[in-house]
């Protein structure tokens, strides 16, 4: 099962919007990314921020180079990223990468729709509409709290003689 989701925040952090959905058990992950970009910008265009100074936030290196067009763009995806481009003309968006732990209330929200048991979308449209963990999500990334990525690895023993 695959999904979408996305989240809009003024320059304080605050969340504008936030909106995920289901989208089908035959969609691929990258099919998934970029219909949240694209229903991210068309949100923005319909709700009249094309004259805000927009930063499009995505974990995807991929989505971000072949949206700037630095990577070739696969073909299944080239229909889906015109009409990204098609967007862009019309708002001040500035592209970027990070990292997919500074992308934790967009995952949660995504994966919230895979496990909802009724179809339909999830929209929130102010802060206390949020499910409990993603109020905490997002009070962490306005406090710019650091997440630490930890790797481990299990050390061998040798035998010495």
């Amino acid at each position: 099962m695959s999904s979408y989701g996305f989240c809009l925040r003024d320059s304080d952090g605050d969340l504008l919007y936030a909106e995920a959905k289901r989208i089908g058990l035959i969609a691929t992950n990258m099919v998934a990314e970029l219909t949240a970009i694209w229903k991210d910008l068309r949100y923005c265009k319909l709700r009249s921020y094309p004259y805000a100074n927009i930063i499009l936030e995505t974990d995807s290196l991929s989505f971000k180079n072949m949206i700037r067009k630095e990577w070739k763009i696969p073909w299944e995806l080239i229909e889906k990223i015109e009409k990204i481009h098609e967007l862009m003309k019309s708002l001040n968006i500035q592209i970027r990468h990070i990292f997919r732990e500074a992308n934790q209330l967009a995952e949660f929200i995504t994966t919230t729709t895979i496990d909802q048991e009724q179809e339909g979308k999830l929209q929130y449209q102010h802060f206390n509409q949020l499910p409990g963990k993603a109020k905490g999500i997002l009070n962490i990334d306005k406090q710019q709290i650091p997440t630490i990525r930890i790797k481990t690895r299990k050390i061998k023993r040798t035998n010495s003689s």
